[in-house]
């Protein structure tokens, strides 16, 4: 049987094209902000699907490899994923949106097993990351000295991160994250032991030194405390060392440590801005608190959790008095997916991940080093383990695998890590044993249709559909202060049409169908005439939308606004009183309120009432302010 060294060309050059095209998929999503937005993910996710499915080919049936190491182990938090996606969740259009992110990262981590065992696949997949971050570390330089508010495709930068770099992120502590994961296997490139030519050490010096200034650059704390973490705990954990070898280099970190941070400290206002913020609030103000609602939420459903991209949904539910930001995620991974998923979700991903983890790095700890070349691979792999340690770790304090690029890069380190095939050729012993066996090519042919399934038929369309209705729902809010009916109208009109086709190609929507009434609300303001003609088409969304989820609350506002627009007064305030029964805190639906309520003059004392409430939990609310004032003067 041949070892990968002398395979039939065939299955080599399949190998390097799988490379190949996760290094452009990973490349194109990195410039689209990540992935963060749903648009870019249509095109990306199908892609990556059609490269698994050739993957998952050459196990079974294209000069089959058999079935790599741990190729199951993603499998049964899927499954359980899948009976969220499927209605187990409480909303279940965003169950399936945040799904498909479990499934890409699962799509990623078995590519990767399958580069893993082909030597000229995996330098393609090094030397592209290596790439990748140079072209990152190079984008935040340049919004650092030349344009701080620049980002890929003509987008600009929020204004609270213009004094921070996130290169081709639009978050910086992401771009932090991927540097987490990229710098120690380039420090072991550079400075460890084994082969290596003078060409290769340079470069992975000044890969070292982009990577290390991008981290800088990112001012990102989390990611900051991770990195140090992480070199402290490198030569403490790293074999073959004595004590007094293991306290130097401990010494030497903690003094490169306070040098670069006093450099930092020195030249940077942003760094000492971000780091007295930190110390003068004895910690995090925000984070706790999205952490607790993210555990309250737990605590209602402890065992299958709230359903899947069920957070930002339900936060209203438990948002606490005069909280205003309306976060997506929980700001910690781990948190989120107890939240979304409960006990069981929790146990079948991170449980597993961290007994997988356990079991490799005790079994690894038994292998001796007598042979150069297994030393050197077993040190590059702990440097990939460390670099995903300091993902993990960073992980406690964001939401990076959320932001599909991270996820992705992580889920290819992990699989390079998992990976025996190296380890098992320095032994001496078989690598592959191809299997031609009627299960073995129906399970491949299984897997390869469902991959490409998934990814055309029902990821495609659901990104698209969420793209438009992000892209829709942008127009809305950027004439939240805009009063002239012409200027909506040239605005929203074509954020309708997009809504429109967003619900047609994804039924499933519920945010889509809700916007949709959003909108057509707001035609009245270019179309007085048709008020109770917009009002019922704006009802017939709503409805729509809380038929899908009764649990969230801006749904209930569409519906009450609709209804008022058919002067159905009461029904209309019977669904605002639903809203508050659902976010008794939030602002917007305490406006809402007092907006129902000013409609007739015998209870517009009670209306100005709950926009005082409205104002006392957010006094920023604009919409409340102006319209107390017309209460008043009134």
């Amino acid at each position: 049987m041949p070892s990968p060294a002398h395979r039939a060309p065939v299955g080599v050059w399949i190998d390097r094209l799988v490379a190949v095209a996760l290094i452009l998929n990973l490349g194109w999503i990195t410039w689209h902000l990540g992935g963060y937005l749903a648009g870019s993910m249509a095109i990306s996710f199908p892609v990556l699907m059609t490269t698994l499915a050739v993957a998952v080919a050459r196990w079974t049936l294209l000069e089959p490899t058999a079935l790599p190491r741990g190729w199951w182990w993603p499998l049964p938090m899927l499954a359980y994923v899948a009976l969220h996606m499927g209605g187990l969740a409480q909303v279940p259009g965003r169950a399936w949106l945040d799904g498909l992110l479990w499934f890409w990262m699962a799509a990623a981590y078995w590519c990767g097993l399958q580069v893993a065992r082909e030597p000229m696949a995996r330098r393609i997949c090094g030397v592209g990351v290596a790439a990748l971050t140079v072209l990152v570390a190079a984008l935040a330089i340049y919004q650092r000295v030349v344009d701080p508010a620049w980002l890929p495709m003509g987008r600009r930068q929020a204004p609270q991160f213009l004094a921070r770099s996130g290169g081709a992120f639009g978050v910086p502590n992401t771009m932090a994250a991927w540097m987490l994961i990229v710098l120690p296997p380039a420090l072991i490139g550079c400075v460890g032991r084994g082969r290596r030519s003078r060409l290769v050490r340079v470069a992975a010096g000044g890969l070292v030194a982009l990577a290390m200034l991008a981290l800088v650059l990112s001012v990102s704390r989390g990611a900051w405390l991770a990195w140090v973490g992480v070199l402290l705990v490198w030569p403490l954990a790293e074999r073959g060392l004595t004590g007094a070898a293991r306290l130097r280099r401990v010494a030497i970190v903690v003094v490169g440590i306070g040098g670069i941070g006093a450099g930092a400290w020195a030249m940077s206002p942003e760094v000492r801005n971000r780091v007295s913020h930190l110390l003068d609030q004895k910690g995090e103000l925000t984070r706790p608190i999205l952490w607790n609602v993210a555990w309250r939420l737990w605590e209602s459903a402890p065992v299958g959790g709230t359903g899947g991209g069920s957070y930002a949904s339900l936060f209203d539910r438990e948002r606490p008095v005069g909280f205003r930001d309306y976060p997506t995620w929980a700001h910690n991974d781990y948190l989120n997916t107890l939240s979304d998923y409960g006990v069981i979700g929790f146990g079948l991903s991170f449980g597993l991940a961290g007994v997988v983890t356990v079991w490799l790095v005790r079994r690894r700890g038994g292998v001796k080093l007598d042979a150069s070349s297994i030393a050197t691979e077993l040190r590059w792999r702990g440097a990939v383990g460390l670099g995903l340690l300091g993902f993990a770790v960073a992980t406690v304090v964001d939401f990076h695998l959320k932001i599909p690029a991270a996820a992705m890069l992580a889920s290819l380190a992990a699989a390079g890590w998992i990976s025996p095939v190296r380890e098992r050729r320095f032994r001496g012993g078989e690598v592959v044993d191809p299997q031609r066996g009627t299960w073995a090519v129906m399970l491949g042919l299984g897997f390869a249709v469902g991959a490409l399934w998934l990814g055309w038929a029902e990821a495609r369309p659901r990104y698209l559909a969420e793209g438009w209705r992000f892209e829709a729902r942008a127009r809305i809010n950027r004439q939240a202060a805009v009063t002239d009916a012409s200027v909506l109208q040239k605005e929203i009109k074509p954020g309708i049409a997009l809504l429109q086709q967003a619900v047609e190609v994804d039924p499933g929507n519920e945010r889509a169908w809700s916007d949709l009434s959003y909108a057509l609300s707001l035609s009245v303001h270019w179309e007085p005439a048709q008020a109770n003609v917009k009002g019922v088409e704006a009802e017939q969304a709503a409805r729509r939308a809380l038929t899908l989820s009764p649990a969230v609350a801006e749904h209930w506002v569409r519906l009450s606004v609709a209804l008022d627009l058919q002067n159905r007064w009461k029904e209309a305030g019977s669904a605002i009183s639903s809203a508050l029964g659902i976010a008794p805190n939030s602002s917007v639906v305490w406006y809402y309120q007092g907006f129902h309520l000013s409609l007739q003059r015998s209870t517009r004392l009670i209306a100005r009432a709950a926009l005082a409430t409205a104002l006392r939990l957010d006094p920023g609310n604009r919409e409340a302010k102006a319209l107390l004032a017309a209460l008043e003067r009134s």
